[in-house]
């Protein structure tokens, strides 16, 4: 990926291989490979998505998936996270600040907040809206203009689950 990106003009400044990208310490393992990482523009991370949202969380980075997740394959690790991927295979997770609003908002909103959330919390359930920790996640990386971008809507035809 090194050689495309840079045959494709891009700067890369580094690169490394984690074990896994979806644990909460994966960030100090980038940065403990390569601490230059933490100066860049963006980053791309071959994950699956949750992978790209818990490194987009404690990057302060804009982060962009190099995938579309189709599957988490099983469980990670020993850790309980909340679900961060919504498996949609149409990642643009990117344009959320690394927040899924397919899996994040309860009614899966793609182009701004409902406006029924009261106090930073969700209308539908207790959950803290996730259009207000979206704006927040762009806010902290400069890129809220993305919020003017209008997204067409999911195709769920694309997501695929294999029943057990």
């Amino acid at each position: 990926m090194e050689k495309r990106l840079t045959e494709a003009g891009m700067n890369v400044t580094g690169w490394t291989v984690l074990s896994s990208a979806c644990t909460i310490s994966s960030w100090e393992d980038v940065l403990s490979g390569n601490p230059t990482i933490r100066e860049s523009d963006a980053l791309l991370v071959m994950s699956c998505g949750g992978g790209v949202s818990v490194i987009s969380g404690e990057a302060g980075i804009r982060v962009y998936p190099a995938l579309d997740t189709k599957s988490l394959g099983g469980v990670c690790r020993d850790e309980t996270l909340i679900e961060r991927c919504g498996l949609c295979g149409e990642c643009t997770v990117w344009m959320y600040g690394g927040v899924c609003p397919v899996i994040r908002c309860a009614k899966g909103l793609l182009n701004g907040p409902c406006g029924g959330a009261m106090d930073g919390k969700c209308e539908v359930d207790s959950r803290d809206c996730a259009w207000d920790e979206i704006f927040e996640k762009l806010k902290e990386t400069d890129s809220l203009e993305l919020l003017e971008l209008a997204k067409e809507p999911k195709d769920h035809a694309r997501k695929y689950r294999v029943e057990t």
